[in-house]
């Protein structure tokens, strides 16, 4: 994931799953107070893993997509999905 959706993650568990809001004008301002309460205390995201392993899931998942894509019958996309 990068930043963009860890912060979109946040604001989601933080405001809006949090609360009830009868106007898009007290949704704005529940965000603006989050990200003023953030701002205030900020620290970097501190990414857990390696480049290596985020580039080998990829490799996995390009391959089989690659493998999806060629299939030419229903059935091999099913066997190839079990």
């Amino acid at each position: 994931m990068n930043q963009i959706e860890i912060w979109n993650g946040i604001l989601t568990r933080k405001v809006i799953r949090c609360g009830t809001f009868s106007s898009v004008k007290i949704l704005n301002r529940e965000i603006e107070s989050l990200v003023a309460h953030w701002n205030s205390d900020c620290k970097p995201f501190n990414w857990t893993v390696s480049a290596e392993e985020i580039l080998e899931k990829v490799r996995a998942i390009t391959s089989r997509m690659e493998s999806l894509l060629r299939a030419t019958e229903i059935d091999h996309v099913a066997s190839r999905a079990a």
